[in-house]
């Protein structure tokens, strides 16, 4: 599932140019394409992989089968308040695909549906229902392209697999985590000095990269460690920012003790900047649920799976983390103050170092002098 930038198109060649862009990768033979218009805008758009063979298409099992990832496709796509649908089909059997889902989208949601066909010759064709007939469209790539590439969307992979593993972790990690010494520091100073540290160490990493300090990924990793309100915060500027891409790399770099919370932080800032699901999805995927960031990732994925709208998560995250960074200041002073009285109160009752405990013998015993000794 995806939400992305308005893209101008005239034709179903140009659509169909544009849709490996806006999913991420080149739809196979395999697949088919549904995009959810709203005031003649597509306003989300979804990749699928189609489960029965064409040769049992009239099966009642495999339509079944089917229906029910459209029935997914449209619940998840229902946010978007779609008011009308394209799906589009590939390869050899790219009409009659279009047909099925198309009639299905129909009969699921009472709107009208355009289908249209991407064969493997480069021709686009579309289904006129008042002919019973397809028209076909020339292709021409670059017209869409072009714009796309201005528009700053990353170049399409040709597979869904390689599209993916421009979100998975690498092999080993590219950055090392914070030195002891360096960690106390962050742990000392108030929640609200970190998260300023780790707005601007986020900051040069996006314009100089980690060339002229090697420590900036694992301070800015351990400062939003140390604080869900300064991992917010980050999270706030990282969306302002367009930090998507830094935080992207910081998580894929990441020991696995870090991998956590820039997993969580990189899925939310690269589903809003990039409008899919299947990244976020594959990040979150990585991050466990059982440590302290589990919260954050159980609702990503359950915004992922839903189908929330980019524009509603980011809309939820715009806001002024100020108050929260003060809450979490005054927190942090009483908790030091009380760890201060507990460590005196425990001095206190404990001897001295260097003092030796005189054992108590009660009231001394009168000296009874002997015969014969002088005192």
């Amino acid at each position: 599932m995806s939400e992305h930038p308005v893209v101008s198109v005239s034709t179903p060649a140009d659509l169909a140019s544009a849709v490996p862009y806006l999913v991420g990768y080149r739809p196979s033979e395999e697949q088919f394409v549904v995009a959810g218009l709203a005031g003649g805008t597509v306003a989300v758009m979804a990749c699928a992989s189609w489960e029965p063979s064409f040769d049992d298409v009239d099966g009642d099992w495999s339509r079944t089968a089917l229906k029910g990832g459209v029935v997914y496709i449209t619940d998840a796509m229902e946010p978007a308040e779609p008011d009308s649908y394209i799906v589009l089909g590939y390869g050899p059997q790219a009409r009659d695909r279009a047909l099925l889902v198309g009639g299905q989208i129909e009969e699921l949601t009472g709107q009208h549906v355009w289908q249209i066909s991407v064969e493997p010759d480069g021709v686009v064709a579309r289904f006129e229902p008042q002919d019973m007939d397809w028209s076909t469209y020339p292709m021409v790539p670059d017209k869409v392209e072009a714009e796309l590439v201005y528009m700053g969307i990353p170049a399409p992979t040709q597979t869904r697999d390689e599209m993916l593993e421009r979100f998975t972790p690498y092999p080993e990690p590219t950055w090392e985590p914070l030195p002891l010494a360096e960690q106390l520091r962050v742990e000392e100073s108030l929640p609200s000095a970190r998260a300023a540290e780790a707005v601007q160490t986020l900051a040069d990493l996006k314009e100089h990269g980690a060339g002229d300090d090697p420590l900036a990924p694992g301070r800015l990793a351990h400062l939003m460690r140390s604080s869900k309100d300064v991992r917010d915060a980050v999270l706030v500027a990282g969306i302002e920012q367009v930090s998507g891409a830094t935080l992207l790399e910081l998580y894929r770099g990441a020991p696995a003790e870090y991998r956590d919370v820039t997993g969580n932080v990189a899925s939310v800032a690269m589903y809003i900047e990039e409008g899919k699901n299947i990244g976020a999805a594959e990040i979150v995927s990585h991050v466990s649920r059982d440590g302290d960031q589990g919260a954050l990732a159980d609702m990503m994925a359950s915004a992922v799976d839903g189908g929330l709208p980019p524009r509603v998560l980011r809309e939820t995250l715009t806001y002024d983390p100020a108050q929260s960074l003060h809450t979490a200041d005054s927190r942090f002073l009483v908790e030091r103050t009380q760890r201060a009285l507990s460590q005196a109160q425990h001095s206190l009752a404990r001897p001295a170092p260097n003092q030796v405990a005189q054992p108590d013998l009660g009231p001394k015993a009168p000296v009874q002098r002997g015969p014969g000794v002088g005192l």
